[in-house]
């Protein structure tokens, strides 16, 4: 899995063309656009947010889009009715997944979300608390033959090729001899690649199904402990192999952090601000602020979480609201319902 450079800007006329321009051209159609971009939307949090990435991606979104919103249908009818007409306004297909995990994973609903079918070979998965501070042409983060996104952190699940090896055998496949560094607190140490699956994109629609495929035979396997809440990322790295496909590294630009961003903007494409607080302090409020103006109807952040805080639902099954489950007891509860499972094949 060999690592391609990221581009930093336009690489042909045709991209200098569409980022030169001094706003994005019109909306295609589903059918014609070129880049599928998917993201979640569900109660709570997860609405403000969703409404902001989408109110990014217009305005800063380049090239050939198509927009698409999923949420579990189990929680479809809590969503807010302005965010559904905020969809259908600006043309974003929304539509409703049934995640099939042991347990109830938030973070694993991107999954389901990717494999669900369209249009478009070129897919990109945006986590929900992220926003573009950058005008930038989505289509410079494919890569042929390569799922693109950033490498993992250092507190990414398997410190050693050996610790990766149950997940490289759920998956039917033998630990790869690539490697990748992983610097921290003083020591590097050399692991099997992985990505951040908070920006993900591909153009194989294979590993749109695969990735959601893998991460079930992995949480299936009661030998594999701790997989939560980074299954998404474990899974990753071995769908793209199922596939045939490589992984290229992106640059910080692509998924960075509020921290990053507050001190260094000008690097910045990607925002992946995580939580409230944290993009408050990033240095992007004031760009959020004229993103809603433009596309939601909001006056500012403060406005737009404002008004989800008092009129939207918090479902317990969502990320974070009153009642959901810490991800070290979903992982004792997997292996809870997988041990008798077990025991019975192994009579």
């Amino acid at each position: 899995m060999s690592p391609g450079p990221a581009c930093a800007g336009p690489a042909n006329p045709e991209s200098t063309a569409a980022v030169m321009t001094t706003s994005p051209p019109s909306a295609p159609s589903q059918d014609s656009a070129r880049v599928a971009v998917v993201m979640m939307c569900e109660p709570a949090a997860y609405e403000w947010q969703a409404v902001l990435l989408t109110s990014s991606l217009l305005s800063y979104g380049y090239g050939s889009l198509a927009l698409y919103a999923y949420c579990r249908r189990s929680l479809a009818h809590a969503l807010h009715p302005r965010t559904r007409a905020f969809f259908d306004r600006h043309g974003v297909h929304f539509d409703v997944i049934d995640p099939a995990f042991r347990v109830n994973y938030p973070q694993g609903n991107k999954l389901f979300a990717a494999a669900m079918p369209r249009s478009q070979r070129k897919t990109v998965f945006i986590d929900t608390d992220v926003m573009l501070t950058q005008p930038t042409l989505l289509a410079e983060a494919f890569f042929p033959g390569a799922v693109s996104g950033r490498p993992t952190a250092r507190w990414m699940w398997g410190d050693t090729a050996q610790a990766w090896a149950p997940a490289y055998r759920a998956a039917g496949l033998p630990v790869t001899p690539r490697r990748m560094p992983q610097i921290g607190q003083g020591t590097t140490r050399y692991v099997p690649p992985s990505l951040n699956a908070g920006f993900v994109a591909w153009d194989d629609g294979a590993f749109s199904t695969a990735w959601r495929d893998v991460a079930q035979k992995i949480e299936a396997d009661p030998s594999i402990a701790d997989i939560f809440p980074t299954l998404d990322q474990i899974a990753l790295p071995l769908a793209a192999e199922t596939c045939g496909l490589g992984l290229r590294f992106l640059d910080k630009s692509w998924n960075a952090s509020a921290e990053f961003a507050r001190t260094r903007p000008a690097q910045v494409r990607v925002l992946h601000y995580q939580n409230l607080a944290a993009l408050r302090a990033s240095g992007a409020v004031a760009l959020a602020d004229q993103f809603l103006r433009d596309h939601a109807g909001f006056d500012s952040l403060a406005d737009l979480v404002g008004f989800y805080a008092e009129n939207g639902q918090k479902p317990p099954q969502v990320k974070n609201a009153p009642g959901h489950i810490k991800p070290a007891d979903l992982d004792a509860h997997r292996l809870n319902q997988a041990a008798p499972a077990a025991a019975l094949e192994n009579r």
